[in-house]
């Protein structure tokens, strides 16, 4: 099982993705990285088995942005290049998030 692989039960547990997602936001303001990238990871498998687009590109920007900041480059492209390939309705919504993604693919240091 791949490091943000996590278990099918584990996922389905999560009943609450958003709270969830609101949670990591506040684990990441506490400096606590490491728990908000964990629950981030499990918000996004939620949230992709979920068919919820907007919540899913809301977590993998963050995901993607917090793992670049932290200067793991590599596992910050895979995240936000799936931003960028998520197909959103309702584009608008998520329009910010995109448009960070590709501002952090196009960084010289993403490269």
């Amino acid at each position: 099982m791949g490091k943000h692989e996590k278990p099918t039960r584990v996922v389905s547990e999560l009943s609450q993705p958003e709270q969830a997602f609101d949670k990591a936001l506040y684990l990441l303001d506490q400096d606590e990285g490491e728990k908000a990238e964990a629950l981030l990871c499990l918000v996004i498998d939620a949230a992709r088995v979920a068919k919820e687009h907007v919540l899913l590109v809301r977590a993998l920007c963050v995901l993607g942005e917090w793992l670049h900041e932290q200067g793991r480059v590599a596992d910050a492209k895979q995240f936000l290049r799936e931003v960028l390939e998520v197909h959103v309705p309702e584009a608008g919504l998520v329009s910010y998030e995109q448009r960070r993604a590709r501002r952090i693919l196009d960084a010289p240091e993403a490269t």
